[in-house]
């Protein structure tokens, strides 16, 4: 099995100038993969181009696609957990492509949650150093822009995209997750709007049924619906008040476990049903 990591270079500008630059564009990607903890194991174009491991990885692919893929190879790594192979593309000065590949799919996902787990912690290293350096230095772009090309990083996209042998599109899709949290919240909108809706009801009535129930009384003799005294209507809607009340507690606990599952996840979320769903 092959997942795709696509991911951005950053800063882009420092980046998109050294693309004239194969050599320096190439080392400073090996030392982000270095940095990260992966040494390379094969560097450089004329290293790669027949490397039997590249043309396993690249099989099955459309030819402009395969072409277009081996035009900048720049390493050959390996990712300790998961024991995977994987190859670093160069496909734009400022985009990188991340072909990992796994004889089975608990080692392929393994591979890729830690490689974009190291590839996070780099970020947040480069990006407290920029913010440290600009605070030091005067306002002089020239300093600052010398500090962000000292300081560069991997920003992966939100997509992981792997393939079966014998394939040359994606079989299974993982969706990469920032915060567990803001990711349930964000799968659970109708359950926050039950929680909402419950949460301010069983408040309403917890306070309002000792003046409610008279009110509702009055406007039920004024319909001619006689045989409901005050005591029972209000009864009735301490009993609401408590159905609400567990309709709370039923929809928060939802969404706890929605969230403890993402975290049990994190950082990828897998929807291997995509076969299905092109069809």
């Amino acid at each position: 099995m092959r997942a795709l990591i696509r991911a951005d270079l950053q800063p882009s500008d420092h980046f998109s100038f050294l693309w004239k630059e194969r050599e320096e564009y190439d080392s400073q990607v090996i030392q982000m993969f270095l940095d990260m903890g992966y040494a390379p194991i094969k560097v450089g174009q004329e290293a790669l181009l027949n490397h039997p491991f590249v043309n396993e990885i690249l099989e099955d692919m459309p030819p402009d696609i395969k072409e277009q893929e081996t035009e900048h190879l720049i390493l050959i790594g390996y990712v300790g957990e998961g024991q995977s192979h994987f190859i670093v593309t160069g496909v734009n000065p400022t985009e990188i492509h991340i072909r990992i590949k796994g004889r089975l799919f608990g080692r392929l996902r393994r591979a890729c949650t830690d490689l974009i787990k190291n590839a996070r912690k780099l970020k947040d290293k480069r990006q407290i150093r920029i913010l440290g350096g600009r605070l030091r230095i005067a306002k002089s772009k020239a300093a600052e822009k010398d500090i962000i090309s000292s300081a560069p990083y991997i920003e992966i996209r939100r997509t992981v995209e792997v393939m079966e042998p014998k394939r040359d599109h994606p079989t299974m899709l993982g969706e990469i997750i920032d915060s567990a949290s803001v990711e349930g919240l964000r799968q659970s909108k109708y359950d926050i709007v039950i929680i909402l809706f419950t949460l301010l009801g069983s408040i309403g009535l917890f306070f309002g049924s000792p003046y409610l129930a008279p009110v509702l009384h009055d406007f039920l003799n004024w319909l001619g619906v006689s045989g409901y005294d005050t005591k029972y209507i209000q009864e009735a809607l301490e009993r609401t008040y408590s159905a609400f009340l567990v309709s709370f507690f039923i929809a928060g606990l939802g969404v706890l476990t929605r969230i403890f599952d993402l975290r049990q996840s994190k950082p990828i979320k897998w929807d291997m049903d995509l076969e299905s769903k092109r069809d």
